[in-house]
């Protein structure tokens, strides 16, 4: 984090912990209440699920947005 002030540097630190959080929690959620037996028939499921590849879009997804929000303001 060369070149950047105390201040920055610290600010992007709380921003990285408040990611890595927001995520832990999103995977937790996912993990807790989801389930592929919720789905009676193959007709509403397409094809199977990956809850690891599901949990990565979203974390993905959440860093857009993160991203998003900082550049707006």
């Amino acid at each position: 984090m060369r070149g950047m002030t105390l201040q920055e540097n610290e600010s992007k630190r709380e921003t990285m912990n408040e990611s890595k959080l927001y995520e832990l929690k999103l995977e937790k959620l996912i993990k807790e209440n989801f389930n592929e037996d919720d789905f009676e028939t193959k007709s509403e499921l397409q094809e199977p699920v990956n809850i690891d590849q599901a949990i990565t879009d979203i974390k993905q997804f959440a860093e857009i947005c993160r991203l998003y929000e900082r550049e707006k303001s």
